[in-house]
């Protein structure tokens, strides 16, 4: 089924076709939502990172305006706070605790985001006007919680957060960076209302302009110029061809310069260490730091990219090389949470509990009894396999995410989830699987760990110099 997919993708390749979503993303996240529309990218990613849900199972509604409530749930989320840490009374008449929105208004109270709309109000189910959304932006970045070396660092973040910058001034920047669309005016604020495709906009904007100092443009206004095979560097022994470095950067929307880019170019780095042999299989490679959500607690910023005979077959930037919590032997009943070295490991089928997933043989490792006591050493249980909670680690259900395996996607056991798809493209299960489905037919390969695009990333998770040197 594998070589089915790579022909398909080769044929649209010579005859100069769009690449089919299908084995990158998981295809359109919302039935209102597809690829035709030009926020498709962003309501992408504000769901696949757990900003924002979707109105259905099968809807978005971006086109709804955007309710109070609903804004300042997105917002914390980009924070990255734990809704469990602002529990009780929210000191609004018209939220109560068990409201979905309930510790996001808290939070949002406390911290000085809003004050609501008066008389002990916050009105959630109420419409966000373009002035409420740049006042609470403006408070948040100038909140405590916020680090204010990152926001004096950034001209984008600097205007936003300076009460004193006017509205048509901030409404203009966000038009600059396709966050609202520019049409040679600028809208009334008051009067204009916020939808939920421009809100997810915004929350993607910020938490890469937050969590990874980047300024990209969300959504593109202008004509698109597509990347060129020129871009991608030439190696004698290539693993991937141009042609798909390329064609799957223009179906994610990579430029030239972003993390992402440089990572498929990177695949190419590897070619005079793999074997012939090697490349008869699925290879797969996770590059840390290359992935979507920068934020240390998220656990979702690796990029998981298979490869089979140099094409790429599968893209999944929700993914991670590192445990939940690899400093304290105490959060997993005494016993450590290894940190899997990166280099070049063989994997093997296996079945995680019941659900198929791979097993990475003689992995190398580092151990930690703390931040700063740590050592080399084997693990025997180093798997890759799917997500079981989108929470922020070190995550509260009884089984944690990883206590040192590698994790694939967002949590979700359909056939079209984001672990199904990528143990189908590997070809351990069968297409149309679901993400619990055992292993039908066992399978070897090679998978490349990589983290010398996240190192900054995994410093700020807590790893120190001396560690990542050990963990290369």
């Amino acid at each position: 089924m594998r070589r089915f997919f790579a022909i398909i993708l080769t044929i649209c390749l010579l005859a100069g076709l769009t690449v089919p979503v299908l084995a990158l993303d998981g295809g359109d996240c919302f039935e209102d939502v597809t690829s035709d529309n030009f926020y498709h990218r962003a309501v992408r990613r504000a769901y696949e990172w757990g900003f924002m849900e979707g109105t259905s199972t099968t809807a978005f509604s971006p086109d709804q305006i955007m309710t109070r409530g609903g804004f300042l749930i997105g917002l914390g989320r980009v924070a990255g706070i734990n809704p469990d840490d602002y529990a009780g009374e929210t000191g609004f008449s018209d939220v109560k605790p068990g409201d979905a929105c309930a510790p996001y208004v808290l939070w949002a109270g406390q911290n000085g985001v809003t004050s609501g709309v008066g008389g002990g109000r916050m009105d959630p189910e109420g419409t966000l006007s373009l002035t409420q959304m740049i006042v609470m932006i403006a408070r948040f970045l100038e909140g405590s919680e916020m680090n204010v070396t990152v926001i004096e660092a950034s001209a984008e973040l600097s205007i936003l957060a300076d009460t004193a910058t006017s509205n048509g001034a901030k409404i203009s920047l966000l038009q600059q960076y396709g966050v609202l669309q520019d049409d040679g005016t600028i809208p009334d604020p008051d009067s204009t209302l916020v939808t939920r495709a421009q809100a997810a906009s915004v929350f993607v904007w910020l938490n890469e302009l937050l969590w990874n100092g980047n300024s990209p443009v969300v959504n593109d206004w202008t004509e698109y110029v597509p990347l060129s095979v020129d871009a991608v560097p030439q190696v004698d022994w290539p693993v991937v061809t141009a042609e798909s470095i390329v064609a799957v950067a223009e179906e994610n929307g990579f430029s030239v310069s972003s993390t992402a880019f440089q990572a498929l170019c990177a695949i190419n780095d590897y070619g005079d260490q793999l074997t012939e042999e090697d490349r008869n299989e699925a290879l797969v490679f996770l590059f840390e730091g290359a992935g979507g959500n920068a934020n240390p607690g998220s656990r979702m910023n690796a990029m998981c990219v298979v490869v089979w005979q140099e094409e790429i077959i599968y893209l999944n930037q929700n993914s991670s090389t590192i445990p939940d919590d690899p400093f304290d032997p105490k959060k997993n009943d005494g016993m450590d949470m290894p940190t899997l070295r990166s280099g070049i490991y063989t994997y093997e089928s296996t079945n995680q509990g019941y659900y198929a997933a791979l097993n990475v043989l003689d992995a190398q490792v580092v151990r930690f009894a703390d931040r700063w006591d740590f050592y080399e050493s084997t693990s025997l249980g180093i798997n890759i396999h799917r997500r079981n909670s989108n929470e922020i680690a070190p995550i509260s259900a009884y089984w944690g995410n990883s206590v040192g395996c590698c994790l694939i996607g967002v949590a979700g056991t359909s056939s079209s989830g984001e672990y199904a798809q990528f143990i189908q493209n590997v070809g351990l299960v069968p297409y149309g699987s679901d993400g619990d489905s055992p292993y039908e037919y066992a399978i070897t390969g090679k998978v490349i760990v990589d983290r010398s695009f996240g190192y900054e990333y995994l410093r700020n998770v807590g790893y120190s110099d001396e560690a990542l040197d050990m963990i290369g």
